[in-house]
């Protein structure tokens, strides 16, 4: 049998995305932050207001309204001078929309036995990013021989608007696609049945910032094209199976198997390296040629699942059964990196030399204690548990 469909679809923009811009346009703005001080020093500007800080317990601390505000500030200066923003960009932003594309083949080729293969591409579009437009275009340090581009937004650079903080726009520049084929085979007798299927994927995007309302997870706003690589959620090969045993005497024995390659891990320097204060500082794999985005994996994740049935007649009407079920059962660890565990280091030195990979990079285990480091890696799933149950029918 063959079979082959396409269409192409519409996706809804989630509304949290818009909360946040709906939300400044009023009086005072309900998401917008201020910058107050730092001359005269920040307790006397509250003090000026009639608010001492040092008499002010931390758990009630004061919600300044839009007139006090005013009041800090006086009468010549903006209040809202470094003011963060967040807006939407409503000229060219539109819902998400993906062609998907899905091919396939199935054929029994012995009695009880079907081969299926299927090909699924989606391409999706005006997928929703975040980025700071109020950043200086970057540039690189005299004598700096890695030509590490820096906007130095920490060292005194100013922003274009000098008067505003970061402005955050959310726009629907992003894209994706997906291509991934499926192999599948099932074995069906009377007391037995199979199932297993393998998946070869590819996941490529240039943002997975599906709904975040927080900050931005590029390297350079002025340069997409090096975020173009493999999605947050790609995984090369993926493998599930299953089966079932009617066995004699009222036994009925299962598994349920699952593995898939690890995903990607997005390198960092460890810091705000670039001096961007909203974006993701990533470490050089030449001079001047920064690591591109999700280019290191992360480990393998699998997992057995095992469930025993057996079933007695109490009478005609009654049915007794006992199971026990025991999840990860070969007690895999499945040992995932985190946090400090992305963190690769600089890449390149300024001298223009190759630099150490920093010994946190995907580190197992802490060297002091030789147990797992705690702030690099975390146990994905659960290790094995063992469940025991009484059902009675009637």
């Amino acid at each position: 049998m063959l079979r082959a469909q396409t269409g192409i679809y519409y996706a809804q923009t989630p509304t949290l995305i818009y909360a946040g811009p709906l939300n400044n346009f009023r009086i005072p703005p309900g998401d917008l932050s201020i910058q107050v001080g730092p001359n005269p020093s920040l307790y006397k500007q509250f003090l000026g207001i009639g608010i001492d800080l040092n008499t002010t317990p931390l758990d009630k601390l004061p919600l300044l309204t839009a007139d006090q505000v005013k009041q800090i500030a006086g009468p010549s200066k903006n209040p809202f001078s470094g003011a963060g923003p967040t807006l939407t960009s409503a000229n060219n932003y539109r819902n998400p929309r993906a062609f998907q594309a899905t091919m396939g083949a199935e054929r029994e080729v012995a009695r009880g036995l079907v081969l299926d293969y299927q090909f699924n591409l989606v391409n999706t579009v005006h997928l929703e990013r975040t980025v700071d437009i109020n950043v200086p275009v970057p540039f690189a340090k005299p004598g700096d021989q890695s030509f590490r581009q820096f906007f130095g937004l920490r060292s005194g650079t100013k922003r274009p608007n000098p008067n505003l903080s970061s402005v955050l726009v959310r726009d629907s520049s992003a894209r994706s696609v997906f291509a991934g084929s499926t192999f599948r085979a099932q074995y069906r007798m009377k007391k037995f049945q199979f199932s297993g299927q393998y998946t070869l994927s590819y996941n490529k995007s240039n943002d997975d910032n599906e709904r975040s309302t927080g900050a931005s997870s590029y390297q350079n706003p002025f340069n997409f094209k090096q975020e173009y690589n493999w999605s947050t959620l790609d995984t090369r090969h993926q493998v599930t199976g299953y089966t079932v045993y009617q066995a004699p005497w009222g036994i009925e024995l299962s598994g349920l198997f699952r593995y898939r390659t690890g995903y990607p891990i997005d390198p960092t320097t460890g810091g705000d390296t670039s001096e961007l204060l909203n974006g993701i500082s990533r470490p050089l794999q030449a001079p001047g040629v920064p690591y591109l985005r999700n280019s290191f994996r992360n480990r393998n994740y699998k997992t057995a699942d095992i469930r025993f049935l057996k079933s007695f007649a109490v009478r005609e009407t009654m049915k007794l059964q006992f199971s026990a079920e025991m999840f990860n059962a070969f007690n895999f660890e499945n040992i995932q990196f985190q946090g400090q565990g992305f963190i690769y280091g600089l890449g390149v030195l300024p001298s223009g030399q190759p630099a150490p990979v920093d010994p946190r990079f995907e580190r197992l285990k802490s060297p002091t204690t030789g147990k797992y480091d705690s702030s690099t890696v975390f146990q994905q799933g659960t290790p094995f548990q063992a469940q025991l149950g009484l059902r009675v029918t009637f």
